[in-house]
């Protein structure tokens, strides 16, 4: 380094974020500007600070610096043209393939210190970081939105999935429904033709068995009717007999009465004319007993009023 032990001025904003970098030898006194100058001329700070020019560019080497650096000492020439960098020629990279590259210092021209080329390769560093950085973030987004596209994807798919298979249950349940409903009416007709079917051989049991009982009752009737005439037959039979025995009886008794003879020795009955009359007797002649008709004595007995 050249210029002895003087600390170089540097502006403020350059050198407020580096504070273990190397100070430039390069005397900045003799090109201070008084303060009453325009505000169109630079001073030596504002001029340092423009070597931050690599952050928005990537050439900062102009021809009035390269002309400065020929009109420099040998030494400074040597230096600017060992650290000449081909990088210009070559295709511009990628923030992954800077970094990843050799670090590849840019051209300095013979007038910079070397505190100057620190910042600059710094300053280049930082931005390829930086560049770095947003490609990254961007590849981040574009993987994040990739996976958001995919997760949103799979959703839809799920959902379709899920309304399909919906609507084939739905469909499922539609069908098990009918069928059920299907077989409670063919059960249900199945159940009113066995009720019939019941219904019909209860009436034609009930036919039957009134039809039976109508019979059996006619034949008691018929019956009963057979041994209510054979009784009346039988009694007025038997009624004709008593009245023919009795006038027999009647005809003999009269017949015997007139045959006998009164004679006082031989009695014929206990109330004879030589004997007294009794002193008691029954005023009331004698009478047939009255036989009662066989009607009354076997009533009749109507079916109906069991």
């Amino acid at each position: 380094m050249s210029g002895g032990g003087i600390m170089p001025k540097c502006p403020a904003s350059a050198c407020k974020g580096f504070s273990s970098t190397p100070v430039k030898t390069r005397q900045c006194a003799d090109f201070q500007v008084s303060e009453g100058l325009d505000d169109g001329v630079l001073s030596d700070d504002e001029d340092t600070f423009s070597l931050l020019s690599p952050i928005y560019h990537d050439s900062f080497d102009s021809d009035e610096e390269e002309l400065g650096s020929t009109q420099a000492s040998p030494r400074h020439d040597k230096y600017s043209r060992q650290c000449t960098s081909p990088a210009r020629s070559e295709l511009p990279k990628t923030p992954s393939e800077r970094m990843s590259s050799p670090a590849v210092h840019p051209a300095v021209s013979p007038s910079h210190s070397a505190w100057e080329v620190w910042l600059l390769n710094k300053t280049k560093e930082d931005r390829l970081k930086l560049e770095k950085k947003v490609e990254e973030e961007s590849l981040l987004k574009e993987k994040q939105e990739m996976q958001q596209r995919e997760r949103e994807l799979k959703k839809t798919i799920a959902e379709e999935k899920i309304l399909g298979w919906l609507k084939v249950k739905r469909e499922q349940e539609r069908q098990e429904q009918l069928q059920k409903q299907k077989k409670e009416k063919e059960e249900m007709q199945r159940q009113q033709e066995k009720q019939r079917d019941i219904n019909q051989k209860a009436q034609q049991k009930y036919k039957d068995w009134l039809q039976k009982k109508n019979q059996e009752r006619a034949e008691k009737e018929k019956k009963e009717k057979e041994e209510a005439s054979m009784k009346e037959k039988l009694e007025r039979e038997r009624r004709r007999s008593a009245e023919e025995k009795f006038k027999e009886w009647l005809t003999q008794a009269k017949e015997k009465s007139r045959a006998s003879p009164a004679l006082p020795s031989y009695p014929t009955s206990p109330y004879d004319k030589s004997y007294p009359a009794p002193s008691f007797y029954n005023p009331i002649p004698w009478k047939p007993i009255h036989c009662v008709k066989a009607e009354v004595l076997h009533p009749i007995i109507n079916p109906k009023q069991r």
